[in-house]
């Protein structure tokens, strides 16, 4: 739906003159350039995004509470910049091969979903509407080999999934164009994945025990240790983590820092 005229549309010879002035990717370039490196901001509240994370991690900000962990580096920043780059070159790519996407870059369509009185908010990358007119949402990411190797067998983290399941039942759109980026070999593939509303479910349990959460009353950790008391790689980077996990020493496993737990009493 996207990925096929892309390419298509690479593959033809094309002026200077032809699309000068009908893209904005030097402004969104510029907009993705001051947010990732220059205005790093901590966004209030919990984005219907984060749908798929650790409720404890999410109420924690819900909450307005201060916390320890993991903070965003250099190569954090740099991950976050090239995939706001790769979001726009292909938005913008789409539209001039003749896709009809709207609500992208700094007019990205803002999706709500209202749980026990609290409105969650989501930004969606863009929206696709089909010759038939039926929309649909649209959803651009870069990845490693590794990801984009489960992409291609119709896998993606279930925190992604979360996502765009989230996005589909805020946005009344039944099905998401998932565009994935293998940013090693740089290969473009797409694959249609259809809403799951066990997924919305789980979605709608993590947000609710955030809302309903309070600082004496957080919601049960998503993750724990292992038999070695090692916890996972989503403790590991989480903003949270020191605070979640109070004495918690880093050490190296298999040379790769990890976070183990010193007790059970944590």
């Amino acid at each position: 739906m996207i990925v096929d005229k892309i390419q298509k549309f690479l593959g033809e010879n094309h002026s200077i003159d032809e699309y000068l002035g009908k893209t904005l990717f030097a402004k969104q370039a510029e907009h993705a350039f001051m947010r990732q490196f220059i205005e790093r901001k901590e966004r209030d509240g919990v984005g219907l995004s984060s749908c798929g994370q650790c409720p404890r991690k999410l109420a924690y900000k819900h909450l307005g509470i201060t916390t320890e962990g993991r903070d965003i580096d250099m190569r954090a920043m740099f991950t976050f910049f090239i995939g706001d780059m790769v979001e726009a070159a292909v938005t913008q790519l789409a539209i001039l091969a003749g896709c009809n996407i709207l609500n992208t870059g700094g007019d990205q369509t803002e999706v709500e979903w209202e749980i026990l009185g609290h409105v969650f908010k989501g930004h969606t990358d863009g929206v696709l509407v089909g010759e038939d007119g039926v929309r649909h949402n649209v959803e651009i990411k870069s990845m490693p080999s590794y990801s984009f190797a489960r992409f291609e067998k119709g896998f993606i983290d279930d925190g992604y999934k979360a996502q765009i399941n989230a996005y589909m039942y805020a946005g009344g759109t039944y099905d998401t164009v998932y565009v994935a980026y293998n940013k090693d070999a740089g290969v473009l593939k797409e694959k249609i994945f259809k809403i799951e509303p066990n997924v919305v479910g789980d979605a709608q349990r993590r947000l609710s025990a955030v809302v309903a959460s309070s600082p004496d009353r957080l919601p049960e950790r998503e993750f724990g240790p292992n038999e070695k008391g090692l916890l996972p790689w989503q403790c590991d980077y989480c903003s949270s983590n020191i605070t979640c996990w109070p004495g918690a020493e880093r050490v190296v496993e298999k040379n790769r820092n990890k976070l183990r737990i010193i007790n059970d009493n944590q």
